[in-house]
């Protein structure tokens, strides 16, 4: 009966234990998914500071030109590129963003490369930082 009481103890001790280690990972993970910062905000010590709009509209630009210019004619790979980039709250970035979208989605979706050459033209004649890069997009639409 003594040996039953002990084997019973030390079944009982290996699982608190094996209980308390699964615990410990949980948490571990948890802590550590937590700690998750955005892309466009700086940490400074344990509060988020603001990025103001001047960063946000650097940003935004390198992140367009780095997709076009890194365009390899995948119009679906370039769409998702800027799908992904953080936009400025200003209405001339937002239309601007919303046209890009559109004119690649206009050849993706309903193969209407005439629409979105013309879309294109217009995003690169109203943005000069833009006309260079999208005319090797533009170029590419047949």
């Amino acid at each position: 009966m003594k040996k039953n009481i002990f084997l019973i103890l030390k079944i009982l001790t290996v699982c608190i234990v094996l209980i308390l280690i699964v615990i410990s990972i949980v948490i571990y993970f948890e802590k550590q998914n937590r700690v998750i910062k955005p892309k466009n905000q700086k940490q400074n010590n344990g509060y988020m500071k603001q990025v103001s709009q001047e960063e946000l509209r650097a940003n935004y630009k390198s992140g367009v030109l780095l997709a076009i210019n890194n365009f390899k004619g995948n119009y679906e790979e370039t769409r998702n590129k800027l799908s992904n980039i953080i936009v400025p709250s200003d209405s001339e970035f937002m239309n601007l963003h919303i046209n890009l979208i559109t004119a690649f989605d206009s050849i993706i979706y309903r193969n209407d490369k005439q629409t979105a050459k013309q879309r294109l033209e217009e995003i690169s004649s109203k943005n000069d930082w833009l006309t260079n890069p999208l005319s090797k997009i533009i170029q590419s639409i047949q």
